[in-house]
């Protein structure tokens, strides 16, 4: 292994154990004083759907939950009791009869007529008349015995099983509610602290060295999306790798920790299973090894319950390892960023030589140049270029060894500098305050260097800055680029869309008009640059005569000199009538030669 190599694989190892020492382990889920679900806690209520697939089994949807509303309390349609039921709107609260109600009630429930009516209806006339304010007690009522039965009856067969039902239906409604504020967090609404949503399967159980650990083995980072036809909130796995979650057992010193992360390693390596909490398959063999390793006397829990129960045993002192799933959010960890630097560091294991390695990477590893190398910038045409001894370089109407630049939004000299440093370096820092223009340098750059070819990777601490820089790109670039934000799912949406665009516009295109018609623009471009080379040079010509000495009669003028002259002595030539302009009528018609002719009979005369 080469010496560059050896350095790569120090600066990635360095940076994975400073990753690790930042955070400190939790063990247990209510310590990141987030959302958290078990799987015990969804079991039997309405509107919860598990393991759910798309019709195309291209999308997994691990838990989706429906948008539910409360339900009032069944009608009472016995008009006899309804004047004595006393029931709230809720289901925690029982109905109850009322010791007393008044007249008014009893006759709007069409029970008795009203004595203090003068006209009376047939059917009310065999009806018991009271007066509307009259108070009766339900123990004096002549038909209390049938009230109570009739209430009896009702709550005992229809408000008890609704009361059953509604109360699971606000658990439905209660876990929406807190999956629709999580969504909100997780997208940076309404926090500032980075989030993410973690599915953990394999729940530890264990009370060890003064520690209660209740925190699962294995994890899977999620995405929570809104499905837009129905308003169900979906979870679903995000592309990346599980997790082992060995940190707290590392920071108490298990001596198993190694073997576990061995094993782990070479089964997501060799299984041909993606993992899921709805397939033991794709866990289980790993969790009871694991259980071996990290405590000899350790139990997998599912050997010692029903397959029916999915909660959690008690603590106590050996391990218990359960094959439950538990879904939370965590302040966002440098999980990804180590498994991103342990990709890096096997993908750079492949490679023998430096020269395999990219330039930028190679720079941080070689040694420091002793020299002082003069980096020579490159020029774009259509920018006035003036080389180190003042003039213009150009070739057949255009400037030698020069690019094209392919800014489409107002650009100045800072970010044209920019673009020349990346052409000649491998990275350029560029710093500024807000407002100065950051976001809109990125998206020319991203522009010059997609017209080039190139792919562009911009990436951001937080979306809501990705999401205003793909609104800074031209129309008919947005659809290049992809963003990858809070949602994989509208990242793939959004890839898909832009795969789709293009395939089909590389379909519709005839490929002979397109070349003529890119030729003809080049032709154009060239044309276009060649004039401005020749106004440049032809500037530099005007400014070279402005700033040269002017020769009259053996003297030397300045030229500002000459023009604070005229000025001065305005007085003396303002008799001319003419106003004299630099066009080809007004040029003299004289020269020297012609000037001194009139002078040589002077000269004869005075020498006589």
């Amino acid at each position: 292994m080469s010496i560059e190599h050896q350095r790569l694989n120090s600066l990635i190892e360095y940076a994975k154990q400073t990753a690790k020492l930042k955070t400190k382990p939790a063990e247990q889920v209510s310590q990141h004083k987030g959302f958290s679900l078990y799987e015990h806690q969804v079991q039997g209520i309405p509107g919860v759907h598990l393991n759910l697939g798309s019709e195309d089994d291209a999308d997994e949807i691990w838990l989706s939950v429906d948008r539910l509303h409360e339900t009032n309390p069944p009608e009472i349609k016995s008009q006899i009791i309804l004047p004595w039921i006393e029931i709230s709107i809720g289901p925690e609260i029982e109905p109850k009869l009322k010791e007393s109600t008044d007249g008014a009630s009893l006759i709007e429930a069409g029970t008795h007529y009203s004595t203090a009516k003068q006209y009376l209806t047939k059917e009310e006339r065999e009806l018991p008349g009271i007066h509307p304010r009259q108070i009766i007690q339900l123990a004096d009522y002549e038909k209390k015995a049938y009230v109570k039965s009739q209430f009896q009856n009702y709550v005992t067969s229809r408000w008890q099983p609704w009361a059953e039902e509604e109360k699971k239906r606000k658990q439905t409604i209660k876990l929406y509610a807190q999956l629709f504020t999580l969504k909100q967090q997780l997208e940076g609404g309404l926090i500032e602290a980075q989030l993410e949503l973690v599915w953990g399967i394999g729940v530890g159980i264990w009370s060890i060295n003064g520690s209660t650990l209740s925190y699962p083995l294995l994890t899977q980072l999620s995405e929570l999306s809104l499905n837009s036809k129905n308003a169900a909130i979906e979870i679903r796995p995000r592309m990346t790798e599980a997790r082992i979650e060995v940190d707290w057992y590392v920071s108490n010193d298990n001596q198993g920790i190694s073997e576990v992360e061995k094993v782990a390693k070479e089964f997501f390596r060799d299984s041909k299973l993606s993992l899921s909490p709805f397939d033991r398959g794709s866990f289980e063999s790993l969790l009871r090894t694991a259980i071996t390793h990290l405590d000899a006397s350790g139990v997998y829990w599912p050997n010692k319950t029903v397959a029916t129960d999915r909660t959690l045993p008690k603590h106590d002192k050996n391990l218990k390892i359960t094959d439950t799933w538990v879904v939370f959010s965590r302040p966002r960890t440098n999980n990804l960023f180590i498994q991103d630097l342990e990709l890096l560091q096997r993908a750079s294991g492949t490679n023998e030589s430096p020269r395999d390695l990219p330039e930028a990477v190679n720079a941080l590893l070689q040694n420091p140049s002793t020299t002082s190398i003069e980096i020579e910038l490159p020029s774009f045409r259509g920018l006035s270029h003036i080389s180190n001894n003042g003039t213009i370089e150009y070739t057949n109407g255009k400037i030698s060894n020069q690019k094209d630049l392919y800014f489409p939004k107002p650009f100045n000299d800072e970010q044209v500098r920019i673009i020349q440093l990346l052409e000649s370096s491998n990275g350029v820092v560029v710093q500024g305050p807000p407002g100065t223009g950051k976001t809109h340098t990125i998206a020319n750059v991203i522009c010059h260097y997609l017209a080039n070819g190139k792919r562009v990777l911009v990436t951001s601490m937080k979306d809501p800055a990705l999401a205003v820089l793909q609104e800074k790109l031209p129309e008919d670039i947005k659809p290049l680029a992809i963003a990858l934000l809070t949602s994989e799912q509208e990242g793939m949406q959004q890839f898909e869309g832009s795969i789709k665009r293009i395939a089909s516009e590389v379909q519709s295109l005839n490929q002979s008009e397109y070349r003529k018609a890119i030729q003809r623009l080049e032709e154009s471009i060239d044309s276009l640059h060649s004039k401005l080379a020749k106004i440049d040079h032809d500037i530099s010509q005007w400014a070279k005569r402005n700033l040269e000495k002017i020769s009259l009669d053996d003297e030397c003028i300045d030229p500002l000199d000459a023009a604070h002259e005229i000025i001065d002595n305005y007085d003396l030539h303002n008799w001319m009538p003419d106003k004299i302009t630099i066009d080809q009528i007004y040029l003299p018609k004289f020269n020297d030669s012609d000037h001194y002719c009139p002078k040589q009979p002077s000269f004869v005369i005075s020498a006589s």
